[in-house]
């Protein structure tokens, strides 16, 4: 399933291995308020960003199934398993703990985010899933827990399920209670600038001049939202750095410093803005004439 292996299934892992651990990206990533250049990242960069991006919920559940898998792994002493069903829940334990361990002994560079590291997630959820069935099964479980959890169950899948509706189509800027408030100003948020879409397609219908001029003053691939809006629309819209030219402002404050928008009251106004979960990811101001 990995065509890079087909001529050389060792050689070209070991060479795939060696460059993935040691990435050629040397940004600066911003992790907890501060900025930090990806090859310094601390090592518990990818369990923070796993905890506060995940439902509660599957967390504990995760934990639930992680002690349960190793406690029977424990009680088999050398053997380990004794049947497939115990077997899978190693296998599924390894898939997660790997990938991560790797990543924090050898210092791997990462993006912002975890989300070269999303592959895990399936084991994360086949974990927890076994942790449910831990805490559900067994025949001296009382009724009173079960009913428990099949309720905070059903409640937290109900408000996930709402809250990607309500924040559709920026499901991607999910945080839970444990990132705390105020992200903006300590973790990157809309990293892809999927929000530009949005905000070009209300700056088009909202301003009929021939000729709109944009810039970003932020990293985020502004352009590239070009080809995704109609192409009448696209054929009025003007990309220039030129600060003397009357002109819309987009940031989505990636690798922006000082995210205080009151720099632009002087020659700005607000035009649009889009939240997510109450937090902005995405600014347009339109210079004042």
């Amino acid at each position: 399933m990995w065509p890079w292996l087909w001529s050389d299934p060792i050689g070209n892992f070991v060479q795939a291995f060696t460059n993935m651990a040691k990435f050629r990206w040397e940004r600066e990533v911003l992790y907890m308020g501060r900025f930090i250049p990806s090859t310094e990242l601390p090592w518990h960069y990818i369990l923070v960003w796993i905890s506060i991006t995940t439902p509660l919920l599957y967390l504990a559940l995760f934990v639930a199934g992680v002690l349960a898998t190793l406690r029977r792994i424990m009680s088999r002493g050398i053997q380990l398993w004794k049947s497939d069903e115990e077997l899978q829940d190693v296998v599924f334990l390894g898939l997660f703990a790997a990938p991560i361990a790797a990543v924090i002994l050898l210092q791997s560079v990462l993006y912002d985010g975890w989300r070269q590291m999303y592959f895990v997630y399936p084991a994360v959820l086949l974990l927890a899933l076994h942790g449910w069935v831990t805490l559900w099964s067994g025949t001296s479980v009382p009724k009173i827990r079960r009913s428990l959890l099949g309720m905070i169950t059903a409640v937290s899948l109900l408000h996930t399920a709402a809250w990607m509706w309500q924040a559709h189509p920026f499901q991607n800027v999910y945080f839970n209670v444990l990132a705390g408030k105020n992200l903006r100003t300590r973790y990157e948020l809309d990293y892809w600038g999927l929000a530009n879409r949005k905000a070009l397609e209300y700056l088009v219908a909202n301003d009929q001049s021939d000729v709109i001029n944009v810039r970003a003053d932020s990293f985020t691939a502004l352009d590239m939202a070009f080809t995704m809006i109609d192409a009448r629309d696209r054929q009025r819209l003007r990309y220039s750095d030129d600060r003397s030219l009357p002109q819309y402002v987009f940031t989505n404050y990636r690798l922006v410093k000082d995210p205080d928008d009151s720099k632009y009251a002087r020659d700005y106004d607000l035009f649009y803005q889009i939240r997510v979960d109450g937090e902005v990811i995405l600014s347009v101001y339109r210079h004042r004439v």
